[in-house]
Protein backbone atom coordinates (compact mmCIF):
# COMPACT_ATOMS: atom_id res chain seq x y z
CA UNK A 1 0.00 0.00 0.00
CA UNK A 2 2.80 2.38 0.98
CA UNK A 3 4.67 1.50 -2.21
CA UNK A 4 1.57 2.22 -4.27
CA UNK A 5 1.15 5.64 -2.59
CA UNK A 6 4.76 6.46 -3.29
CA UNK A 7 4.30 5.52 -6.93
CA UNK A 8 1.20 7.71 -7.11
CA UNK A 9 3.08 10.61 -5.53
CA UNK A 10 5.87 10.22 -8.09
CA UNK A 11 3.30 10.14 -10.89
CA UNK A 12 1.63 13.24 -9.48
CA UNK A 13 4.96 15.07 -9.38
CA UNK A 14 5.71 14.04 -12.97
CA UNK A 15 2.29 15.20 -14.12
CA UNK A 16 2.77 18.54 -12.38
CA UNK A 17 6.15 18.97 -14.08
CA UNK A 18 4.62 18.03 -17.43
CA UNK A 19 1.89 20.63 -16.96
CA UNK A 20 4.54 23.35 -16.74
CA UNK A 21 6.16 21.99 -19.91
CA UNK A 22 2.99 22.16 -22.00
CA UNK A 23 3.93 23.81 -25.33
CA UNK A 24 3.59 27.58 -25.08
CA UNK A 25 1.09 27.70 -27.93
CA UNK A 26 -1.34 25.35 -26.18
CA UNK A 27 -4.60 26.82 -24.91
CA UNK A 28 -3.90 25.83 -21.29
CA UNK A 29 -0.22 26.84 -21.18
CA UNK A 30 0.73 28.46 -17.88
CA UNK A 31 3.72 30.79 -17.92
CA UNK A 32 6.20 31.26 -15.11
CA UNK A 33 6.68 34.65 -13.48
CA UNK A 34 10.04 35.30 -15.14
CA UNK A 35 8.48 34.51 -18.55
CA UNK A 36 5.87 37.22 -18.03
CA UNK A 37 8.61 39.68 -17.05
CA UNK A 38 10.62 38.75 -20.16
CA UNK A 39 7.55 39.16 -22.39
CA UNK A 40 6.66 42.53 -20.84
CA UNK A 41 10.26 43.66 -21.37
CA UNK A 42 10.24 42.82 -25.08
CA UNK A 43 6.77 44.34 -25.59
CA UNK A 44 7.92 47.55 -23.94
CA UNK A 45 11.05 47.46 -26.08
CA UNK A 46 8.91 47.25 -29.23
CA UNK A 47 6.85 50.26 -28.16
CA UNK A 48 9.96 52.28 -27.32
CA UNK A 49 11.64 51.40 -30.63
CA UNK A 50 8.52 52.44 -32.60
CA UNK A 51 8.80 55.91 -31.05
CA UNK A 52 12.56 55.94 -31.64
CA UNK A 53 12.16 55.05 -35.31
CA UNK A 54 9.66 57.88 -35.79
CA UNK A 55 12.08 60.29 -34.09
CA UNK A 56 15.00 59.09 -36.22
CA UNK A 57 12.95 59.44 -39.39
CA UNK A 58 12.11 63.02 -38.41
CA UNK A 59 15.74 63.90 -37.80
CA UNK A 60 16.83 62.23 -41.02
CA UNK A 61 14.20 63.85 -43.22
CA UNK A 62 14.78 67.30 -41.70
CA UNK A 63 18.60 66.97 -41.73
CA UNK A 64 18.84 67.61 -37.99
CA UNK A 65 21.38 66.34 -35.45
CA UNK A 66 23.57 64.46 -37.96
CA UNK A 67 21.19 61.51 -38.14
CA UNK A 68 21.98 58.98 -40.86
CA UNK A 69 19.97 56.33 -42.67
CA UNK A 70 22.02 53.69 -40.85
CA UNK A 71 20.31 54.74 -37.59
CA UNK A 72 16.96 53.72 -39.06
CA UNK A 73 18.40 50.44 -40.35
CA UNK A 74 19.73 49.60 -36.88
CA UNK A 75 16.39 50.34 -35.19
CA UNK A 76 14.50 48.27 -37.78
CA UNK A 77 16.86 45.37 -37.03
CA UNK A 78 16.20 45.67 -33.28
CA UNK A 79 12.44 45.84 -33.82
CA UNK A 80 12.46 42.72 -35.97
CA UNK A 81 14.55 40.89 -33.37
CA UNK A 82 12.10 41.81 -30.59
CA UNK A 83 9.05 40.90 -32.69
CA UNK A 84 10.56 37.59 -33.85
CA UNK A 85 11.40 36.73 -30.24
CA UNK A 86 7.83 37.42 -29.12
CA UNK A 87 6.28 35.48 -32.00
CA UNK A 88 8.51 32.40 -31.70
CA UNK A 89 9.73 32.58 -28.11
CA UNK A 90 13.34 32.35 -26.96
CA UNK A 91 13.90 30.01 -23.99
CA UNK A 92 17.54 31.11 -23.73
CA UNK A 93 16.40 34.51 -22.43
CA UNK A 94 13.09 33.37 -20.91
CA UNK A 95 10.78 34.85 -23.56
CA UNK A 96 7.81 32.48 -24.06
CA UNK A 97 6.07 31.74 -27.33
CA UNK A 98 2.52 33.15 -27.45
CA UNK A 99 0.58 31.21 -24.78
CA UNK A 100 -2.78 31.52 -26.55
CA UNK A 101 -4.25 31.71 -30.04
CA UNK A 102 -5.56 35.20 -29.25
CA UNK A 103 -2.10 36.52 -28.41
CA UNK A 104 -0.62 34.81 -31.47
CA UNK A 105 -3.29 36.44 -33.65
CA UNK A 106 -2.46 39.85 -32.15
CA UNK A 107 1.19 39.39 -33.15
CA UNK A 108 0.01 38.81 -36.72
CA UNK A 109 -1.84 42.16 -36.50
CA UNK A 110 1.33 43.79 -35.16
CA UNK A 111 3.36 42.33 -38.05
CA UNK A 112 0.89 43.69 -40.62
CA UNK A 113 0.91 47.12 -38.96
CA UNK A 114 4.71 47.11 -38.85
CA UNK A 115 5.24 46.10 -42.51
CA UNK A 116 4.59 49.50 -44.20
CA UNK A 117 6.58 51.35 -41.56
CA UNK A 118 9.50 48.98 -42.10
CA UNK A 119 9.26 49.44 -45.88
CA UNK A 120 9.49 53.22 -45.59
CA UNK A 121 12.29 53.14 -43.00
CA UNK A 122 14.45 50.93 -45.23
CA UNK A 123 13.72 52.74 -48.49
CA UNK A 124 16.54 54.73 -50.06
CA UNK A 125 16.08 58.52 -50.34
CA UNK A 126 15.41 58.05 -54.07
CA UNK A 127 12.89 55.28 -53.51
CA UNK A 128 11.10 56.66 -50.43
CA UNK A 129 8.10 58.24 -52.15
CA UNK A 130 7.73 55.50 -54.75
CA UNK A 131 7.68 52.74 -52.11
CA UNK A 132 5.19 54.74 -50.05
CA UNK A 133 2.73 54.61 -52.96
CA UNK A 134 2.23 50.93 -52.13
CA UNK A 135 0.07 51.89 -49.16
CA UNK A 136 -0.59 55.65 -49.22
CA UNK A 137 -3.11 57.45 -51.36
CA UNK A 138 -1.01 60.03 -53.28
CA UNK A 139 -3.60 62.71 -52.48
CA UNK A 140 -2.82 62.37 -48.76
CA UNK A 141 0.78 63.56 -48.94
CA UNK A 142 0.44 66.87 -50.79
CA UNK A 143 0.80 68.91 -47.61
CA UNK A 144 3.46 66.57 -46.21
CA UNK A 145 5.92 65.82 -49.04
CA UNK A 146 8.36 64.03 -46.71
CA UNK A 147 5.51 61.95 -45.22
CA UNK A 148 6.76 62.84 -41.74
CA UNK A 149 3.31 63.07 -40.16
CA UNK A 150 2.15 59.91 -41.92
CA UNK A 151 5.20 57.98 -40.70
CA UNK A 152 4.56 59.18 -37.15
CA UNK A 153 0.92 58.07 -37.35
CA UNK A 154 2.12 54.61 -38.32
CA UNK A 155 4.34 54.59 -35.21
CA UNK A 156 1.35 55.58 -33.06
CA UNK A 157 -0.78 52.82 -34.62
CA UNK A 158 1.96 50.25 -34.05
CA UNK A 159 2.36 51.34 -30.44
CA UNK A 160 -1.39 50.91 -29.91
CA UNK A 161 -1.36 47.35 -31.31
CA UNK A 162 1.61 46.35 -29.12
CA UNK A 163 -0.20 47.86 -26.11
CA UNK A 164 -3.15 45.54 -26.91
CA UNK A 165 -0.81 42.54 -26.84
CA UNK A 166 0.52 43.73 -23.48
CA UNK A 167 -3.05 43.90 -22.20
CA UNK A 168 -3.68 40.31 -23.30
CA UNK A 169 -0.57 39.13 -21.45
CA UNK A 170 -1.64 41.05 -18.34
CA UNK A 171 -5.07 39.43 -18.44
CA UNK A 172 -3.56 35.97 -18.77
CA UNK A 173 -1.03 36.75 -16.03
CA UNK A 174 -3.91 37.48 -13.65
CA UNK A 175 -5.72 34.28 -14.63
CA UNK A 176 -2.51 32.39 -13.84
CA UNK A 177 -2.69 33.81 -10.32
CA UNK A 178 0.22 36.24 -10.22
CA UNK A 179 0.06 39.28 -7.99
CA UNK A 180 1.93 41.96 -9.94
CA UNK A 181 0.65 41.55 -13.45
CA UNK A 182 0.07 45.29 -13.85
CA UNK A 183 3.84 45.67 -13.83
CA UNK A 184 3.46 44.95 -17.55
CA UNK A 185 1.71 48.29 -18.03
CA UNK A 186 4.61 50.17 -16.49
CA UNK A 187 7.34 48.18 -18.23
CA UNK A 188 9.54 50.51 -20.32
CA UNK A 189 7.20 53.50 -19.87
CA UNK A 190 10.25 55.61 -19.05
CA UNK A 191 12.05 54.79 -22.29
CA UNK A 192 8.86 55.13 -24.36
CA UNK A 193 8.14 58.53 -22.79
CA UNK A 194 11.69 59.84 -23.33
CA UNK A 195 11.68 58.88 -27.02
CA UNK A 196 8.17 60.29 -27.51
CA UNK A 197 9.02 63.55 -25.73
CA UNK A 198 12.00 64.37 -27.94
CA UNK A 199 10.14 63.26 -31.08
CA UNK A 200 7.34 65.73 -30.28
CA UNK A 201 9.90 68.44 -29.46
CA UNK A 202 11.40 67.95 -32.94
CA UNK A 203 7.94 68.31 -34.50
CA UNK A 204 7.36 71.56 -32.61
CA UNK A 205 10.87 72.83 -33.42
CA UNK A 206 10.25 72.11 -37.13
CA UNK A 207 6.96 74.04 -37.03
CA UNK A 208 4.79 71.04 -37.92
CA UNK A 209 1.21 71.22 -36.64
CA UNK A 210 2.63 73.31 -33.81
CA UNK A 211 -0.38 73.78 -31.53
CA UNK A 212 -1.41 70.12 -31.61
CA UNK A 213 2.15 68.94 -31.07
CA UNK A 214 2.72 71.45 -28.27
CA UNK A 215 -0.32 70.01 -26.52
CA UNK A 216 1.05 66.47 -26.99
CA UNK A 217 4.47 67.58 -25.78
CA UNK A 218 3.00 69.04 -22.60
CA UNK A 219 0.99 65.86 -22.00
CA UNK A 220 4.01 63.60 -22.57
CA UNK A 221 6.17 65.71 -20.27
CA UNK A 222 3.60 65.44 -17.47
CA UNK A 223 3.30 61.66 -17.97
CA UNK A 224 7.08 61.26 -17.93
CA UNK A 225 7.37 63.22 -14.69
CA UNK A 226 4.83 60.85 -13.18
CA UNK A 227 6.66 57.68 -14.21
CA UNK A 228 10.12 59.04 -13.33
CA UNK A 229 9.08 60.02 -9.84
CA UNK A 230 6.70 57.07 -9.39
CA UNK A 231 3.84 59.11 -7.91
CA UNK A 232 1.47 56.20 -8.43
CA UNK A 233 -1.48 58.45 -9.25
CA UNK A 234 -2.25 56.46 -12.39
CA UNK A 235 -3.23 52.78 -12.01
CA UNK A 236 -0.36 51.38 -14.08
CA UNK A 237 2.20 53.07 -11.81
CA UNK A 238 0.87 51.87 -8.47
CA UNK A 239 2.47 48.46 -8.86
CA UNK A 240 5.64 49.87 -10.41
CA UNK A 241 6.09 52.08 -7.36
CA UNK A 242 5.89 49.02 -5.09
CA UNK A 243 8.43 47.14 -7.22
CA UNK A 244 10.90 50.05 -7.19
CA UNK A 245 10.49 50.40 -3.41
CA UNK A 246 11.20 46.71 -2.99
CA UNK A 247 14.21 46.89 -5.29
CA UNK A 248 15.83 49.65 -3.24
CA UNK A 249 15.19 47.93 0.09
CA UNK A 250 18.67 47.02 1.40
CA UNK A 251 17.22 44.07 3.31
CA UNK A 252 15.95 42.51 0.09
CA UNK A 253 18.79 43.02 -2.39
CA UNK A 254 22.49 43.94 -2.35
CA UNK A 255 21.82 45.96 -5.52
CA UNK A 256 19.93 48.54 -3.51
CA UNK A 257 22.61 51.26 -3.48
CA UNK A 258 23.30 50.77 -7.18
CA UNK A 259 19.61 51.06 -8.05
CA UNK A 260 19.18 54.19 -5.94
CA UNK A 261 22.18 55.80 -7.66
CA UNK A 262 20.87 54.92 -11.13
CA UNK A 263 17.46 56.33 -10.27
CA UNK A 264 19.02 59.57 -8.98
CA UNK A 265 21.18 59.89 -12.12
CA UNK A 266 18.09 59.54 -14.31
CA UNK A 267 16.24 62.20 -12.35
CA UNK A 268 19.18 64.60 -12.68
CA UNK A 269 19.37 63.97 -16.43
CA UNK A 270 15.62 64.58 -16.62
CA UNK A 271 15.99 68.03 -15.05
CA UNK A 272 18.56 68.94 -17.71
CA UNK A 273 16.42 67.52 -20.51
CA UNK A 274 13.30 69.27 -19.30
CA UNK A 275 15.04 72.67 -19.46
CA UNK A 276 15.92 72.15 -23.13
CA UNK A 277 12.44 70.85 -24.01
CA UNK A 278 10.73 73.77 -22.29
CA UNK A 279 12.72 76.16 -24.51
CA UNK A 280 11.41 74.31 -27.57
CA UNK A 281 7.87 74.43 -26.19
CA UNK A 282 8.08 78.20 -25.65
CA UNK A 283 9.54 78.77 -29.12
CA UNK A 284 12.89 80.01 -27.77
CA UNK A 285 15.07 77.07 -28.84
CA UNK A 286 18.02 77.03 -31.22
CA UNK A 287 19.24 73.92 -32.99
CA UNK A 288 21.93 73.67 -30.28
CA UNK A 289 19.17 73.20 -27.67
CA UNK A 290 17.69 70.40 -29.73
CA UNK A 291 21.09 68.72 -30.09
CA UNK A 292 21.64 68.92 -26.34
CA UNK A 293 18.18 67.47 -25.71
CA UNK A 294 18.92 64.56 -28.05
CA UNK A 295 22.25 63.86 -26.35
CA UNK A 296 20.74 63.92 -22.86
CA UNK A 297 17.84 61.74 -23.93
CA UNK A 298 20.12 59.09 -25.45
CA UNK A 299 22.08 58.85 -22.20
CA UNK A 300 18.86 58.75 -20.18
CA UNK A 301 17.40 55.87 -22.16
CA UNK A 302 20.59 53.85 -21.64
CA UNK A 303 20.40 54.52 -17.89
CA UNK A 304 16.68 53.68 -17.85
CA UNK A 305 17.31 50.34 -19.53
CA UNK A 306 20.02 49.46 -17.00
CA UNK A 307 17.66 50.41 -14.17
CA UNK A 308 14.90 48.24 -15.65
CA UNK A 309 17.27 45.26 -15.85
CA UNK A 310 18.33 45.73 -12.22
CA UNK A 311 14.71 45.99 -11.05
CA UNK A 312 13.69 42.96 -13.14
CA UNK A 313 16.43 40.92 -11.49
CA UNK A 314 14.83 41.60 -8.10
CA UNK A 315 11.41 40.48 -9.36
CA UNK A 316 12.40 37.42 -11.39
CA UNK A 317 12.84 35.04 -8.45
CA UNK A 318 9.17 34.38 -7.73
CA UNK A 319 8.26 37.85 -6.48
CA UNK A 320 5.40 38.28 -8.96
CA UNK A 321 3.39 35.90 -6.81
Amino acid sequence: MIGRCRRLMRCGALLAAAAVLVPAGASRAVLLDHEYIAAFTQLGRLRMLAQRLSKQNLLYQLHLADQHKLDLFETVKKMNEALDMLRAGNPMVGVPAPPSAEIDAQFHVISRTWAPMETMALASPYDYLRRSREFIDPRNDRGDPLLIVYFDRMAVDLDAEVAKATGLYIGRCKVDGYRRCDLGKASSLQEIGAEKLVKEAVLVFAGMDVEANKARLTQTRAALVEVLFQTGSSPELVDAKAVISEAVDPEKTPQSAQIVQMRDDIRESWRRLEREVELVERGHAEEANLRRALGIQQLMVGDMQRLSIAVEQTTSAGTLR
